[in-house]
């Protein structure tokens, strides 16, 4: 075990975690996320942040810096809950966890297993896993997640980063919550048989009308859009294909941050902090 910095925080992280390096050679993965964060806390103190896929609450770390609002962890890894657990003791109360994986509604009757690697991990279809299927009994669906999270106030952000499942989570949620969503775009990884989420999710982001900050997997800001397109998503997830044609690879997927219409006034102020703290030097 180590003990690594996040925001405020000091964690305890495996030793094995690749978190360490990708910090050494990406400075601002997961930092620059700070004015994002305030201006969400700042428009709704009292509302939930849900972290799915939180790991070993490095994600909730940089939340509970940057706000005071409440943070509802879901992880189902034994091993990474069991880490987040512990780390538990530095928030004073402002985590919880729920130590379960999350069900979406298009994978409801699909046998799931799990996979753990080094720092992270990731259901899949349990007929491509060597280990045994996940217990029904192991999974919280998204009905009941938001449930949990009502009895804690209403929701004001959900974060998901659950290595390839992201695009399944994601469109539960842009039918159920009305609130800026945070997740991993990556199209790199799918589950076989399956039909890819990410059409779905490109066409209802602009069929709702949101607007959205899209940041590289280095933690740059590379796309600040008032309303979506569900074709330069297209074109971007084509580009990230692309480079696996012709290398090198620079970047391997997406960050993307989510707002629905009810959150203009937010994406408004933080699209004009990141356009003056990052991107104002190359600005003509």
């Amino acid at each position: 075990m180590k003990r690594y910095p996040f925001g405020k925080f000091i964690l305890d992280i495996p030793d094995d975690h690749r978190i360490i390096e990708i910090h050494r050679s990406n400075i601002l993965y997961d930092r620059a996320y700070g004015c994002i964060i305030e201006e969400i806390a700042r428009a709704c103190p009292d509302g939930v942040f849900i972290d799915i896929g939180a790991n070993i609450g490095d994600t909730a770390a940089f939340l509970a810096t940057y706000s005071a609002n409440p943070i509802l962890c879901v992880e189902g890894s034994p091993t990474y809950a069991a880490y987040l657990r512990a780390n538990l003791r530095h928030f004073s109360g402002q985590v919880r966890l729920i130590e379960k994986f999350l069900r979406t509604k298009s994978l409801a009757r699909l046998k799931l297993g799990y996979e753990e690697g080094t720092g992270s991990g990731g259901l899949i279809s349990s007929n491509n896993s060597s280990g045994p299927s996940i217990a029904d009994e192991q999974f919280i669906d998204t009905v009941g997640l938001l449930k949990e999270a009502s009895s804690l106030g209403s929701v004001s952000l959900v974060k998901t980063d659950t290595d390839g499942f992201d695009g399944y989570i994601v469109t539960d949620l842009l039918s159920a919550v009305d609130a800026p969503i945070f997740f991993e775009c990556d199209t790199l990884v799918t589950i076989p048989d399956v039909p890819s989420p990410w059409p779905e999710v490109y066409e209802m982001l602009e069929r709702n009308g949101y607007s959205i900050v899209i940041f590289d997997n280095h933690g740059l800001p590379m796309l600040l859009a008032d309303r979506a397109s569900a074709s330069i998503l297209r074109d971007l997830s084509g580009y990230i294909h692309l480079q696996r044609t012709v290398h090198p690879v620079r970047i391997h997927y997406l960050d993307v941050w989510a707002f629905p219409p009810s959150w203009i006034a937010v994406y408004e102020r933080i699209s004009s902090s990141l356009r003056s703290d990052f991107l104002k030097p190359f600005r003509f």
